[in-house]
């Protein structure tokens, strides 16, 4: 537990060895993905487990959805996420294979799952001090994530990864948006008559 912490250290402090290192890691595609999964369900447990404390609201930690409505939402959205990177930044001239950039997706999830049992800790000893570490924890990740697409690509720039990151999101959010219009579900009961 001390060394997985001290590789979690590593990460948030040094993101870029850290990306080095994952990407040397030989790991089945199979597993990867199953591992993801598996940080999906462990994200909804933490967020049921910390409403369940009480001190948060539950509509804020589990966004008023079942369990495993949230899990296969937190999967899919984690999945989604793999693919627009890898496609994104290969757009913008990136070189990572789509192997490492699901190996840095995992970890950079196993990362943010033991920042948020901290930041649920400390949320719970005050709300102030909770907030606080959101705001940090948010901070920490995007660190981390344009750290981790700037090695992966071989990009030599955290602007180029940066803008790699905000033209994906941007695409993802525009995306969504469309497909939950045409479903009808912007208005609560589908579309107005008007």
């Amino acid at each position: 537990m001390k060394q997985f912490l001290a590789l979690v250290w590593g990460a948030l402090t040094q993101p870029g060895d850290s990306a080095r290192m994952v990407m040397t890691v030989s790991a089945p595609r199979n597993a990867m993905w199953s591992v993801l999964v598996l940080i999906s369900i462990a994200t909804v447990f933490l967020r049921y487990g910390a409403a369940a404390l009480g001190g948060i609201p539950a509509e804020a930690t589990t966004l008023g959805m079942a369990p495993m409505t949230l899990a296969v939402v937190v999967a899919s959205w984690q999945v989604i996420m793999v693919f627009a990177l890898y496609f994104t930044c290969q757009a913008l001239q990136g070189t990572g294979s789509f192997e490492n950039t699901l190996k840095l997706m995992v970890w950079l999830q196993m990362v943010l799952l033991v920042v948020e049992v901290a930041q649920i800790s400390l949320l719970l000893i005050s709300p102030e001090l909770g907030q606080f570490a959101a705001f940090v924890s948010l901070g920490l990740l995007l660190w981390c994530l344009v750290n981790f697409l700037n090695v992966l690509h071989g990009y030599e720039s955290l602007g180029k990864s940066t803008f790699c990151l905000f033209v994906a999101v941007t695409g993802l959010i525009v995306g969504a948006s469309l497909i939950i219009t045409l479903i009808g579900a912007a208005v609560p009961g589908g579309y107005l008559n008007v």
